[in-house]
């Protein structure tokens, strides 16, 4: 009794899986629209990109900022140089 009964289920999830599997056409639009919805992704996120950039240049050109900071960043490497020198020689 018990094996006809787990042969019956087998075969009904066997019929199950064969129906509920995707067909090559469908396998096609699916990979397709997994394309357009990454392209739409990547053009949202350089979008968003786009936008913090803009912004952050905005808020720089404020009271010339770019320029201080970018000053600000060459007396920093300049020191990092020489302590990475000093530590190198020793």
């Amino acid at each position: 009794m018990r094996l006809t009964v787990f042969i019956c289920l087998v075969f009904v999830l066997f019929v199950a899986h064969a129906e509920a599997r995707p067909s090559e056409e469908t396998r096609a639009k699916l990979r397709e629209s997994g394309q357009k919805l990454w392209t739409a992704v990547v053009a949202a996120a350089r979008k968003c990109a786009e936008r913090v950039r803009q912004r952050i240049e905005e808020y720089l050109e404020k009271d010339n900022l770019g320029e201080k900071i970018a000053e600000v960043v060459k007396i920093l490497s300049e020191r990092l140089t020489k302590r990475i020198e000093t530590y190198v020689g020793e």
